[in-house]
């Protein structure tokens, strides 16, 4: 699950993975034209409308002006976890 967090990186919305454990937070960077803050707010909203396989991801945030709190539930299996990974990753690279 760690690998999956750390590989949102990859994109230019994201500056930072911290947390451990099932809590994690997503520090989300500036990007032209917008604060952090703004991307954050950009991201809750896109991954709450989901991707076109219906796969929606409410998060909670953005926290201190620019991070979003990740926190899945403990009985979803490994496979789901990185499916729903990777559907985040396709949207915030849209951002």
């Amino acid at each position: 699950f760690e690998a999956g967090l750390q590989r949102l990186t990859e994109t230019a919305a994201v500056a930072a993975i911290r947390g451990e454990g099932n809590v994690w937070g997503v520090q989300c960077a500036a990007l032209p034209g917008r604060t952090s803050h703004e991307v954050a707010c950009a991201i809750v909203r896109a991954c709450y409308d989901g991707d076109e396989a219906g796969h929606a991801i409410h998060l909670l945030g953005p926290l201190s002006g620019d991070v979003l709190r990740i926190a899945p539930p403990l009985v979803m299996p490994l496979d789901e976890a990185q499916e729903y990974l990777d559907a985040m990753y396709a949207i915030i690279d849209r951002i």
